[in-house]
């Protein structure tokens, strides 16, 4: 796929899902009013909008290499090779753990007790995807790309790393 088309479709994608966790569900919930404050209500808000921004940056990231590795997060148009480098580098899945804390800011700023939930619930989600992945065999394509990382890094840049391949 070409860099652009995978940028287009990088951006399209980065709209409707992490747009829709991240924006529309809270403002379903919190319609972006932030409530009354003290002092220290006040310092919360402030560490919630840290929060925001620091978890927004491995998320933007992370959709720019899928990008450049000619792909998009989407599974219907993956990358050809492996993104192991950015954030992906350290953590198996920066769009959610950026977006986990971009939710953790938003409960702090609006003192949403409901955003709360929904972070639980995306790390329930997070869990179940994970373990589901963990237990069905990828195809051939994906291990010779996965064989092609050194082994110090395979086990940090793929989920599917730690897959028995025995089957």
């Amino acid at each position: 796929m070409r860099t652009s088309t995978a940028a287009a479709g990088s951006t399209a994608f980065f709209l409707v899902a992490p747009g829709t966790v991240v924006g529309v569900i809270p403002w379903l919930i919190t319609r972006w009013e932030i409530p009354g404050s003290t002092s220290g209500w006040r310092a919360a808000q402030v560490l919630g909008v840290v929060l925001i921004v620091a978890g927004l940056i491995p998320v933007v990231h992370a959709f720019a290499q899928f990008a450049k590795a000619g792909g998009t997060p989407m599974p219907l148009a993956p990358t050809q090779r492996l993104v192991v480098n950015g954030f992906n580098r350290y953590v198996r899945n920066p769009m959610y753990a950026g977006l986990l804390i971009v939710i953790l800011g938003q409960a702090l700023l609006f003192g949403s007790l409901s955003l709360r939930a929904v972070r639980h619930l995306c790390v329930d989600h997070y869990r179940v995807i994970r373990s589901l992945v963990r237990e069905t065999h990828p195809g051939p394509n994906l291990w010779e790309r996965i064989r092609g990382i050194p082994a110090q890094r395979a086990c940090v840049a793929s989920p599917l790393a730690s897959v028995d391949t025995r089957r």
